[in-house]
């Protein structure tokens, strides 16, 4: 991590790997899937059931303020980094069931098609 990541608090995202989810799962009743991906990114393809609130436009704070801050928040990018800066906002803002699905897009796209 480097001195702005520090700064930002992204070293403290919670990642999570694709073989961790089924135990997180079991433990809560309601799960977001948070795709903070551009909106042209998300039309190319998201996780099932994901919602999209793109990380880097304005409102960014306000429109995560309306999420359900009981639920397992799981959030996702392309590559890892935009979302685990997500996750550090929502920790920073109250969020507590909040993690950083660790490869991005293309890693849990591949890992949930496999568990079906």
């Amino acid at each position: 991590m480097g001195f702005l990541s520090a700064l930002l608090g992204l070293n403290r995202a919670s990642n999570l790997r694709p073989d961790q989810l089924p135990a997180l799962l079991a433990q809560h009743e309601r799960v977001i899937w948070l795709d903070v991906r551009t909106s042209a990114e998300h039309a190319q393809g998201h996780l099932p059931k994901s919602q999209l609130i793109d990380f880097m436009a304005p409102g960014f704070a306000q429109q995560i303020d309306q999420l359900d801050r009981e639920a397992l928040i799981l959030v996702y990018c392309r590559s890892g980094n935009r979302s685990a800066a997500a996750v550090s906002v929502l920790k920073a803002n109250g969020f507590e069931h909040v993690y950083n699905l660790t490869g991005g897009y293309a890693t849990w796209k591949a890992a949930l098609k496999s568990r079906t």
